[in-house]
Formats: C-alpha cells, sequence, structure tokens
C-alpha cells in the first residue's frame, strides 16, 4: 500500500521571460475566454504534455504562442507554488529577442513593456501573484541565469527496452512469495 502522505498533483510548468535589447520584456494577455486570469498579463509558457520535457515544452509553447522558434539562454528562477492540494514547480527560462518582434502564433494581444510600465503596473493585472516580482528581480538583475544543462533528461519510458535498465529496474522489485 502506498504512503497518502504522498497522494497529491504534482504539476510542472515553463513561463519565458523574453527581453529585446531595449530592456523591454514580452507580455501576453490572456484571452476573455481563459478560466485562470482572464484579460491579465502574463509571460509566454505553460504545461509539458504527457512524456513531454521542459526543454520540449519550451519549444512547443514558443512556437504555438508567438509562432517563432526562441532558444532559451537558461533557467531564471523555479517557483515552487503549493496552491491547494497541489504543488506546481514553475521553471522561469529566459531567452533574449534580437528586437521587438510582433508574435505570429496563438497570442492574440501582446507588448512589450518597458522597465518602469512593469514597475506601475498592478498585482491585479498578471496572470500570476510572483510575476512582477519575477520581472523586477531581472530588470535588476538581481539573479544569475543557470545554464539549462543542469536539467539532465531521462524517459524512462524510452529505456523500457535496453537491458541495463532492465536490469537494474528488475533489481528493485520485491519477489512474491
Amino acid at each position: 500500500m502506498s504512503d497518502p502522505r504522498y497522494d497529491y498533483p504534482r504539476v510542472n510548468a515553463i513561463k519565458v521571460i523574453i527581453q529585446a535589447p531595449s530592456k523591454k520584456i514580452l507580455l501576453l494577455q490572456e484571452p476573455e475566454t481563459n478560466e485562470w486570469m482572464p484579460l491579465h498579463w502574463g509571460l509566454p509558457g505553460g504545461k509539458p504534455l504527457k512524456n513531454e520535457s521542459l526543454l520540449g515544452a519550451f519549444r512547443r509553447k514558443m512556437t504555438e504562442e508567438i509562432g517563432l522558434d526562441v532558444e532559451p539562454e537558461g533557467i531564471f528562477r523555479i517557483e515552487e507554488l503549493i496552491q491547494g492540494d497541489k504543488t506546481i514547480f514553475m521553471y522561469i527560462l529566459f531567452a533574449k529577442a534580437q528586437d521587438e518582434f510582433i508574435p505570429q502564433g496563438e497570442a492574440k494581444t501582446h507588448r512589450w513593456a518597458t522597465p518602469e510600465e512593469i514597475h506601475n503596473m498592478s498585482l491585479t493585472e498578471w496572470t500570476e501573484f510572483f510575476n512582477k516580482d519575477v520581472l523586477e528581480s531581472v530588470l535588476t538583475g538581481e539573479h544569475p541565469i543557470i545554464p539549462l544543462s543542469v536539467v539532465e533528461t531521462r524517459n524512462y519510458n524510452e529505456l523500457a527496452e535496453d537491458e541495463k535498465y532492465k536490469e537494474w529496474f528488475s533489481s528493485g522489485k520485491k519477489e512474491s512469495k
């Protein structure tokens, strides 16, 4: 029997801070039909699909939401959110844009916000409670960018037929009597 203390939803998600050379940051507005925070401003991103790595989710969400293949520089911060009965790990990635482009994906409304505009935005305008704090930290350079090489994806599903993996996996199985 498994321990019920560990029986709760755990969610991974990514958000991406995209900064132009002008120091402006790309913000997307949620549509009016959004269940979480309709018409609020936030960062591109979302949840990985089943069996999708964080980097895979990043690439997919950038293509879907902004229509561009942006290369991440690394992880800016990881927010651990405990909300209701679930724990969410929000991986906030950082990427630089070559210019203030117009998103060509699903994002209907966007803006390139200056540091002053971000500072002057009300907390109630954001999709996430921590967005303003995170963006102000980016703009002041308070956190280093951690290379994505610190994340090593090991997909055990893809290793299922590997002989060494099978040997390792079976070594942990308890024999039935």
